[in-house]
């Protein structure tokens, strides 16, 4: 099925359409959900699951974590350093995150699985 919307011609059938809108409002749910636990705004849900995004790394032995900067994250969600520094300070008097010597760390491992577990289903 071919749809005029504003000045582009998009091909999406409505069972595609149905399957994307399903998809984005899981995303959303899982993050407002993350939000509503943790008293979150949605800059903080997403700074949150990158910090883990970034702080996971495979090993030999399974997976382990590293301390990541403010940069890091920053560059990922394409946002201003100093408000992932800001938002994570947030995140570590609620005991989400936490202060390194190298960056920032997870704190809450569990709640970032849970989170990140409903993202996938």
């Amino acid at each position: 099925m071919t749809e005029y919307i504003g000045a582009n011609l998009i091909s999406v059938s409505p069972g595609e359409i149905a399957e994307l809108s399903n998809a984005f409002a899981k995303v959303v749910r899982a993050l407002q959900d993350l939000r509503t636990q943790h008293d979150l705004t949605w800059d903080e849900a997403l700074i949150f699951m990158a910090l883990g995004l970034t702080a996971f790394c495979p090993s030999g032995a399974g997976v382990r974590t590293k301390a990541v900067s403010a940069s890091d994250i920053a560059e990922v969600l394409c946002i201003p350093r100093e408000t992932v520094r800001r938002k994570i300070m947030m995140m570590i008097k609620k005991e989400l995150a936490s202060k390194t010597m190298g960056g920032f760390a997870l704190q809450n491992f569990a709640e970032w699985v849970r989170v990140a577990e409903a993202l996938a289903r």
